[in-house]
C-alpha cells in the first residue's frame, strides 16, 4: 500500500516548502527513491496459500497412511464438495470407508460406503445422497465437512506449514524447498497420529518439503517427506491445489438421487 499525504497535513507540508524559499529551490540533489521491498522465498511461499479471496479451486490431499481428501472449495458461494477415503488395516480387520459431503446454501448431503460392506456391526446406509439435518449432528459447526466454515479454506493446512517453514530457498522459477514444523498444525488436523509425532521427536520440527507456485502466485503443490519413526514407515504428505477460479462445486442432487438421512447416518457421524 502506498502512503499518501492529504488534508491538513498536505497543506502544512506545502506551507513549509514555501517558507523555506530559495533554500529548497537551490537544492538540485534529488531525493533517493525508496528502496523496493524484497520478497523473500518464505514470503512468496506463504503468500501463495489460498484464502477466502482465492476463488473456487480444486484440492487433493494424501496423507502418509494413504488417507485421501479431495474435492472443490468455493468461498464466494459458501460451498464445497469433499471426498474422504480412509483405510483401517491391521491383523484383525481390513476396512475402507469412503465418505462424500456436499455443502451448499440449499443444505448438506452426504454419502458413506464401506468396503467390504458385510462386516458385522456396520451400519446399513442408502447408496443415494443423504440429506442431513445438521441440527442432529453433534458439534456440526466444528466438523469440517458438515457445514461451511471459512476455516475450511486450505484443506491441506499449508498455511501453518508455510508459516513455520525454515531455510526456504527458491530452487527454480516457482520452485521452493525447505523444512517445516509439522507440530504447528492445530489439534484436530494433525498430519500424523500422536504416537508417531512423539516418536519423531525433534525431527517433526524439521521435516523437508518442496513446493510449487504458479505464475499467478497460486500454490499448486506441497510435498513433505516424513521420516520413519516408531512403528511408522517413512511416508509422503502431499497437497495439490488447482483450477483456481475455474473449479465448480457440484449442483444440488436431483430429487431422485437423494433421500432423507436415516438414523444410522447420524449414529455414524455422532460416534
Amino acid at each position: 500500500m502506498t502512503a499518501r499525504i492529504t488534508g491538513p497535513a498536505a497543506a502544512l507540508l506545502t506551507l513549509s516548502i514555501a517558507l523555506t524559499g530559495c533554500s529548497v529551490a537551490s537544492d538540485d540533489t534529488a531525493a533517493p527513491a525508496p528502496a523496493k521491498k524484497t520478497v523473500t522465498p518464505h514470503d512468496a511461499l506463504f503468500q501463495s496459500v489460498p484464502g477466502d479471496d482465492a476463488g473456487a479451486y480444486k484440492f487433493e490431499v494424501t496423507q502418509p497412511d494413504q488417507t485421501s481428501l479431495s474435492g472443490y472449495y468455493d468461498a464466494a458461494h459458501r460451498a464445497f464438495d469433499m471426498k474422504i477415503s480412509y483405510r483401517e488395516h491391521d491383523d484383525d480387520i481390513d476396512l475402507t470407508l469412503t465418505m462424500n459431503a456436499l455443502v451448499r446454501d440449499e443444505g448438506t448431503w452426504m454419502k458413506a460406503a464401506f468396503k467390504p460392506a458385510n462386516l458385522p456391526g456396520l451400519p446399513k446406509l442408502p447408496s443415494k445422497w443423504m440429506k442431513l439435518d445438521t441440527s442432529r449432528v453433534k458439534d456440526a459447526g466444528s466438523q469440517g465437512f458438515i457445514t461451511f466454515n471459512e476455516d475450511n479454506a486450505d484443506p491441506g493446512d499449508v498455511y501453518f506449514l508455510a508459516m513455520h517453514a525454515a531455510t526456504v530457498t527458491e530452487t527454480g522459477s516457482g520452485q521452493f524447498a525447505g523444512t517445516t514444523d509439522i507440530t504447528s498444525v492445530p489439534t484436530g488436523d494433525e498430519l500424523l497420529d500422536e504416537a508417531t509425532l512423539k516418536a519423531l521427536g525433534a525431527k517433526a520440527k524439521t521435516v523437508p518439503f518442496t513446493a510449487v507456485v504458479d505464475a499467478q502466485g497460486h500454490l499448486t503443490s506441497m510435498t513433505l517427506k516424513i521420516p520413519a519413526a516408531g512403528k511408522s514407515k517413512a511416508g509422503t504428505y502431499t497437497v495439490k491445489y488447482s483450477d483456481y477460479g475455474k473449479a465448480t462445486v457440484p449442483a444440488v442432487p436431483a430429487p431422485g438421487a437423494q433421500t432423507p438421512a436415516p438414523d444410522a447416518a447420524y449414529d455414524l457421524l455422532n460416534s
